[in-house]
C-alpha cells in the first residue's frame, strides 16, 4: 500500500494530519452596532481538506519526489487523483491557502541523484 499523488509515489510514512477533522458549515459572525450578534451560516458541499506532512522523523520526501510534485501544483485548473492506502479521491491543491506545497531540506547536501531530504507540507483539497 502507499500513498500516490496524480502518478507521483510518496513516501508512505507522510500523515494526513486533518483526517478527522470536519468542515461542513461556513459561518460568518458580526456584531450590529447595537451589539446584536448576527450570524450566517451555509452548509458546504462535501470537499475534505488534505494536509499532508513529512517531518525528518517520519514521512520526509526526496527532491525527485518533490520536483515532481511541483509540477502538478503549477498546472492551474488541474485535478489529480490521490490514492491514500487504496481509498482513492479527486483532488486540486489548495492555491487559496499559499504556499500549497512547502518543503525544506534536512541537509544541504545538493545531491546529483536527486536523492536529498526534503520535510514539508502539500494542502489538498477534494472535489
Amino acid at each position: 500500500m502507499s500513498i500516490v499523488l496524480g502518478g507521483v509515489t510518496l513516501n508512505p510514512s507522510m500523515q494526513w494530519v486533518d483526517r478527522y477533522e470536519t468542515h461542513t458549515v461556513l459561518q460568518n459572525r458580526k456584531l450590529t452596532l447595537a451589539g446584536t450578534p448576527v450570524i450566517r451560516q451555509l452548509a458546504l458541499p462535501s470537499s475534505i481538506p488534505i494536509t499532508l506532512v513529512a517531518t525528518q522523523d517520519t514521512g520526509w520526501i526526496t527532491k525527485d519526489m518533490f520536483d515532481a510534485v511541483k509540477a502538478l501544483s503549477l498546472a492551474a485548473a488541474t485535478s489529480y487523483t490521490f490514492s491514500f492506502f487504496g481509498e482513492a479521491y479527486d483532488v486540486v491543491f489548495r492555491h487559496d491557502e499559499e504556499p500549497c506545497i512547502s518543503f525544506t531540506p534536512i541537509l544541504y547536501k545538493q545531491q546529483q541523484d536527486g536523492s536529498d531530504r526534503l520535510t514539508g507540507t502539500i494542502k489538498l483539497v477534494t472535489i
